[in-house]
């Protein structure tokens, strides 16, 4: 790749595409003739040793600097434009520029290398330099190129297993997870996985996906997709890595993921989660509670009210019977997002503190919500609840 770089010197003041600190000289020729290549010449030149270790993905070299003295008649560059010529075989460079010191040395050329996107490797070249007085190069400044070798290793960087996304799917009601690797580039000192939501780009919004990390026996994430309505969600795997090279250079290196994640309609309205209830309690104890949430499909908010209670009569699985005695108190109310929640109150013994406990044994009840769906539909919801009384 060549990219040429432009600077044009005045007496009075310096202006250039990129920067400039300063022209030296005063005066100039007044036919507008250009000086030959041997004019002005670039002389005892200082290039750095650019020899770097960069992690694969877009990782880049530190910012570098040529400096050079200027001898000749430098009178000549007044008014004149200096072209920058990098002759770049690796597409290192994103942008070259020139800070004259306003005098014949210590001026000062400067590389500034793109965060490019390189694979696993060795790049092992040099850059060629070129200062000209011309678009074309055809009058070079003496002594360029300036040739600038460079080494550069390129390590594995931080990646998924997955490859390009990762994909999920589960049936409205029900949820799904998936474990992907995670390879982590060498020298790594800490890592982090988030999960980040893509409203932004015109996704709906979703936190049914959470994640846990683990390292052992090696780095690897687990994606836990939960309850929430019909659809498509794309939410995003971002991972994060502080990774260091052999010669000390510390590097935040960062890796997104898009999750494909797809819930598909069964047929059902509406869904419970937990989808049944089970309270454990001494005949002694007052209350306990359980809060249920409430979705349905289409995600828009459901009318989800407690109809009524049914309490089991004894029957082939043990229940017993409590006799008349409401042991359950149920109400619900409209959340936020695509929930509604139902409040559960148990109690083996009267809530006003006067009359008989339920004796030791398993108690079973349905209680019934009527669902209004969005399209107007009614339908009664069953929500098994269980209580067992112990001495």
């Amino acid at each position: 790749m060549t990219f040429i770089a432009r600077l044009r010197c005045a007496a009075a003041q310096a202006a250039a595409v990129f920067l400039v600190a300063g022209c030296g000289g005063g005066g100039g020729g007044s036919d507008g003739s250009l000086p030959t290549a041997h004019s002005v010449s670039v002389t005892n030149v200082q290039v750095p040793a650019v020899k770097h270790e960069v992690f694969e993905g877009y990782d880049g070299i530190p910012k570098f600097q040529v400096v050079a003295d200027l001898t000749g008649d430098l009178s000549q560059l007044n008014g004149k434009t200096i072209f920058v010529n990098v002759e770049d075989p690796d597409h290192l460079v994103a942008q070259a520029y020139v800070i004259l010191s306003g005098g014949a040395s210590g001026n000062t050329l400067v590389i500034e290398p793109w965060n490019f996107n390189a694979t696993v490797g060795h790049l092992k070249g040099a850059l060629r330099i070129f200062l000209c007085l011309d678009a074309a190069c055809t009058t070079p400044l003496g002594n360029t190129p300036i040739s600038v070798p460079y080494d550069i290793t390129v390590l594995p960087g931080l990646k998924v297993s997955a490859g390009e996304s990762i994909d999920m799917q589960a049936a409205f009601g029900g949820t799904t997870q998936t474990t992907v690797g995670v390879t982590l580039p060498p020298g790594t000192q800490s890592w982090e996985a988030h999960i980040w939501n893509s409203q932004s780009l015109g996704f709906p919004t979703t936190d049914a996906v959470t994640l846990e990390t683990t390292n052992a026996p090696s780095p690897a994430v687990t994606l836990k997709a939960g309850l929430t309505r019909v659809g498509k969600f794309q939410p995003f795997l971002a991972l994060t890595a502080t990774a260091v090279t052999s010669t000390g250079r510390q590097v935040l290196l960062q890796q997104t993921t898009p999750i494909n994640y797809t819930i598909t309609a069964t047929g059902s309205g509406a869904v419970a989660q937990p989808a049944s209830s089970t309270f454990t309690m001494p005949v002694s104890s007052r209350v306990d509670v359980a809060t249920v949430r409430v979705l349905e499909a289409s995600g828009v908010h459901p009318i989800n009210l407690v109809d009524h209670i049914e309490y089991l009569p004894p029957g082939a699985s043990g229940n017993a019977n409590a006799g008349g005695f409401e042991w359950l108190v149920a109400s619900s109310t409209m959340d936020a997002q695509d929930f509604d929640t139902l409040s559960l109150a148990a109690h083996a013994c009267p809530l006003s503190g006067t009359g008989g406990c339920l004796a030791p044994g398993r108690y079973d009840a349905i209680v019934y919500m009527t669902n209004v769906a969005a399209n107007g539909s009614v339908t009664l919801m069953p929500y098994p609840v269980s209580l067992t009384v112990t001495p």
